[in-house]
C-alpha cells in the first residue's frame, strides 16, 4: 500500500484496498490512511478481490496490485506516459523484479525478469499492467472460478481473443515478492494442484475462444 501512495506522478489517482479477509491487524493500520477501504466477509481468492475493486473503482486507468508486491515510484507514470502517446492502446504492461527473503528476513533483489511481449499472456506480469477500466466493461472481469492463473486468462482473453491493442516497456515498474506463502511458491512446490490449476484454465480459455466472450461465460459489470 505504502508503494502505492508515494507515487511520483503529476496525475490525482486514488487507492482502493481490498480486504480479502484478513485475520491480522492490517484494518487497523489501513485505516490510518487515506485510502477506500473494502472489507470482504470471508477471504475469496484474488480473483473476487480484483473484481470488486474493479467495480468500485471509477479511473480510466486500472493497476493492481498483490498485498506482498510492490511499485517501483516511478511505476504509474511510466505507464501512464505510454497511454498518452497513444490513446488507442487498451494495455501497457513493464518489467517486475523477483525479490525474496533472506534467512534474516531483508527484503533481496534476485534476478531481473524479462518479460518481452510476444504473443500470449504467459509473457505479461500481472504486476507490471495498467489497463484501460473500459477493457473490463467490455470483456468482463476476472474468472472467479480460477483459485490461480486468473490473470493469464485475461490477458489470453484480451489478446488472443478480443485482440486488443497493448504495449510493452522495457523498464521495470513493480517488485513481485516470492516467499513461503506466495501463490507461486505454493504452485510450484505441488504438482498435482498445479496440474489441476492449468487444466481449468485451459477449459476456461477453450470456452471463450469457441463460443466467443459473452455474458453467458463470462461476468460482465453492467450485468
Amino acid at each position: 500500500m505504502f508503494s502505492c501512495l508515494n507515487q511520483g506522478i503529476n496525475e490525482e489517482y486514488n487507492v482502493i484496498v481490498i480486504d480479502d479477509g484478513s485475520t491480522d491487524d492490517s484494518v487497523s493500520i489501513i485505516k490510518k490512511y487515506d485510502v477506500t477501504l473494502i472489507k470482504l466477509d470471508k477471504n475469496y481468492g484474488y480473483s473476487k478481490a480484483k473484481n470488486e475493486g474493479i467495480i468500485l473503482s471509477r479511473s480510466k486507468y486500472i493497476v493492481h496490485l498483490d498485498a506482498d508486491d510492490l511499485l517501483t515510484p516511478d511505476s504509474l507514470q511510466v505507464r501512464l506516459n505510454e497511454f498518452k502517446k497513444d490513446d488507442s492502446l487498451m494495455l501497457v504492461h513493464g518489467r517486475a523484479y523477483n525479490i525474496g527473503e533472506d534467512t534474516t528476513y531483508k527484503w533481496a533483489i534476485s534476478n531481473q525478469r524479462k518479460l518481452d511481449y510476444i504473443d500470449c499472456g504467459a509473457q505479461i506480469h500481472a504486476q507490471g499492467v495498467m489497463i484501460k477500466r473500459e477493457c473490463y466493461e467490455n470483456y468482463g472481469l476476472y474468472d472467479e472460478s480460477l483459485k490461480a492463473k486468473a490473470d493469464r486468462e485475461m490477458w489470453d482473453r484480451l489478446k488472443l481473443i478480443a485482440k486488443v491493442k497493448s504495449k510493452f516497456t522495457p523498464k521495470f515498474v513493480a517488485f513481485y515478492r516470492i516467499h513461503p506463502g506466495s501463490m507461486i511458491w505454493n504452485r510450484d512446490s505441488n504438482p498435482k494442484h498445479n496440474k489441476m490449476v492449468v487444466e481449468r484454465y485451459n477449459q476456461a480459455f477453450t470456452l471463450r475462444q469457441r463460443e466467443g466472450i459473452t455474458p453467458l461465460n463470462t461476468r460482465f459489470i453492467n450485468n
